[in-house]
């Protein structure tokens, strides 16, 4: 990481003192970082166990973060001042947490508010140890709160951006300290609202901060770096044979992010595809170690147009928890089986089918399932008496709580995961019924819960357990 930010810096001085500001870009680095290891995991667990009152098991885990932390700064030989200052520094994040411990222990309440201050903490924890890597190599950093320029909404633990609220904040908190020629140092995945409370935006929304933070700044490239050197058509953990896709258009990769693409938060490109003045702004996903100007770039064109509709990429979903909802009646619930047609459609265009009758969904007339379930949402469709819901996991608890607080109730099936085969397209209305065939046949020894036409993708909805071989089956078909 030294390396890297050392010579973007040196490149971005050199243009700094020559007054090199085409297009009203300012020359400067900004470094956005997420938490370490699997720190915000465990900042979780031990908001959790506070919650059920286990404040020993809180302990021994706010103790095992820290020593990690400590080990890690140990690790980069500092000077025994910055060591010492950073220890401290550690030690005063971690007394805050233990702090957020005490009170949700007494309450036995842990709200999304009070989550979000436990899970921002890992980026506190990553500020200090990166900060003090970079310091120690003799680079003029400063730190800009995250929390403090992007802003968004009072949506506890999935935050919504307020894009006109940063691109205001951002450039007056930033611009002026990239003229004096140093390196910005921010956080990803946390944010704030215009109140001054810590929100998060979702699980490995640090790569959106980078797009949100780059449109505002209107950077010229925004940089993504990845454990793997770029997008490949298929997790390439998984499928060794995954070849790696050299170019997506801004619209193609915002979908793949949707689709559960690893490597890619979803929505990432969202903000540089609405800036449309920005035509000079691309998106990098890359490795340190690979090759430079390798891994994928993102921008305005997809690069040759194509004739007939072209698979792009695989993406898998595992995460993906499936419940049927309802509203009691005279305190029972009797669910009615509702058999789902292949042609079911996303929350985007929502169809249902029951009794093999298939008819658009009017929600004025539904039940009144809140609105904070179905936008956490992978897919949703109804029955005359219930609403099906696809979402990740890890969204479990909030959405729980939220149906059961409206009223609801609630029945779990065994666990689903979206199969999604992207495909490019000239136009929408290219005819991708021979591509679907070629799916369908790939797939006929797997029992399949649905398929799902949605965008440009088109989605299996397939058990578990038999995912992973699916999606082997589906690269060799159109891949190898």
């Amino acid at each position: 990481m030294r390396e890297i930010i050392e010579l973007a810096h040196k490149d971005e001085l050199r243009k700094l003192k020559r007054k090199k500001t085409s297009g009203g870009i300012t020359p400067g680095v900004v470094v956005i970082i997420s938490a370490i290891g699997h720190t915000t995991r465990r900042l979780r667990s031990i908001a959790e166990d506070a919650e059920a009152g286990k404040s020993l098991f809180a302990g021994n885990t706010l103790e095992r973060v820290l020593e990690r932390h400590t080990q890690l700064a140990e690790s980069l030989d500092l000077s025994e001042k910055v060591f010492e200052r950073t220890i401290n520094k550690f030690h005063a994040i971690a007394k805050e947490v233990a702090s957020l411990v005490e009170g949700v222990t007494i309450t036995r309440e842990l709200s999304p508010r009070t989550l979000d201050q436990f899970l921002a903490k890992g980026e506190q924890f990553a500020t200090v140890l990166i900060g003090a890597a970079l310091a120690e190599s003799g680079l003029r950093v400063e730190v800009c709160d995250a929390r403090k320029m992007v802003i968004t909404s009072a949506n506890f633990n999935g935050a919504i951006p307020d894009s006109h609220a940063i691109a205001e904040k951002v450039p007056e908190k930033i611009l002026p300290i990239l003229l004096e020629g140093k390196v910005i140092l921010t956080q990803g995945f946390i944010g704030g609202t215009l109140e001054g409370e810590t929100t998060t935006m979702g699980a490995e929304s640090s790569d959106l901060s980078a797009t949100l933070i780059g449109k505002a700044l209107r950077a010229k490239e925004v940089v993504i770096w990845k454990s793997v050197p770029g997008i490949f058509t298929a997790d390439p953990e998984l499928i060794p044979k995954a070849k790696p896709i050299r170019h997506l258009s801004f619209e193609e990769a915002d979908e793949m992010g949707r689709r559960g693409v690893r490597a890619l938060f979803q929505n990432v490109a969202r903000p540089l595809l609405e800036q449309r003045a920005l035509d000079h702004t691309t998106l990098r996903v890359t490795a340190p170690a690979a090759k430079p100007l390798r891994g994928t770039t993102i921008s305005r064109t997809t690069g040759n147009p194509v004739r007939s509709p072209k698979p792009i990429a695989l993406a898998l979903e595992q995460n993906i928890a499936t419940i049927y909802v309802r509203k009691s009646q005279n305190g029972r619930s009797k669910r009615k089986g509702t058999r789902i047609n292949s042609r079911l459609s996303s929350a985007d265009s929502q169809l249902l089918s029951s009794d093999d009758r298939r008819t658009t969904i009017d929600y004025g007339r539904s039940p009144d399932i809140p609105s904070f379930a179905l936008n956490r949402a992978f897919y949703y469709w109804a029955s005359d008496t219930e609403i099906t819901i696809c979402f990740r996991r890890d969204e479990r608890r909030a959405i729980f709580r939220a149906l059961k607080d409206a009223g609801f109730e609630i029945q779990e099936e065994r666990p689903l995961a979206a199969l999604s085969l992207l495909i490019r397209t000239r136009d929408a209305a290219q005819d991708l019924s021979a591509i679907r065939e070629r799916l369908l046949r790939s797939l006929r020894r797997f029992p399949l819960r649905a398929l799902l036409p949605v965008e440009s993708s088109l989605v299996v909805l397939i058990d578990e357990v038999t995912s992973v071989e699916a999606l082997k089956q589906l690269h060799k078909e159109f891949f190898e």
